[in-house]
């Protein structure tokens, strides 16, 4: 499957259209897997980059997201989804703005540090600063997970919708899920309504890809 819904905002209205993208395969690489993967440079020379995902864990201290103890993490995938770079990357700056759409309950503006130790050539293709935001779990982003035989457990239940925007607010993606790491581990809880997040460690896990251009 390579659809992913996306939200293009006109003012107050959004406009519903499909945009190209890929499914991450849970036997080839899990998005709930949050460990580094181990790339060879036989794999970063022979396959380029046609891909990359954003996913990111967050340190959560009354509510808010304490800076400090959250990271990003870019991994860059060939055209066949194979892993050829991923980077746990510090983030400098996060603020919290309003909302582009009412799906979306908790929205975020942040800028990352450079990408220097295992994906430096990815420096000057990605955004160095993005939105990113928790909500509703979009109906594209279930049946993603349905690919990957998630959506009937328990856990999934518990988790709520990770959206993303790469240029400035002007598109709204919804590209993968948000939780505490409490319900990445199995434990069964109901997803969140409404900031504030709860305190303790939350993760967003991609289940689509970004286009790569560099």
């Amino acid at each position: 499957m390579r659809a992913l819904m996306v939200v293009t905002l006109f003012g107050c209205s959004a406009d519903m259209k499909m945009g190209d993208t890929a499914t991450l395969d849970l036997a080839e690489s899990s998005p709930f897997d949050t460990s580094s993967s181990e790339v060879s440079d036989a794999d970063s020379v022979t396959e380029s980059v046609a891909w990359w995902t954003l996913g990111a864990t967050f340190g959560v201290e009354s509510g808010s997201i304490d800076v400090a103890s959250s990271h990003v993490v870019v991994t860059l995938r060939s055209d066949s989804l194979k892993t050829l770079c991923e980077e746990h990357v510090a983030i400098i700056e996060m603020d919290e703005v309003d909302s582009p759409h009412k799906s979306v309950f908790g929205w975020w503006r942040l800028t990352w540090e450079d990408l220097e130790e295992t994906c430096p050539e990815a420096q000057d293709a990605l955004p160095k600063s993005v939105h990113l935001g928790v909500g509703n779990t979009h109906p594209d982003v279930m049946a993603g997970l349905s690919m990957m035989e998630l959506a009937n457990t328990g856990f999934v239940g518990g988790m709520n919708g990770a959206y993303a925007s790469l240029d400035e607010d002007k598109t709204l993606l919804a590209f993968g899920v948000a939780a505490p790491q409490s319900v990445f581990s199995g434990e069964v809880a109901a997803p969140l309504e409404g900031l504030p997040l709860s305190d303790g460690v939350w993760q967003i896990a991609p289940i689509y890809t970004f286009e790569y251009s560099p």
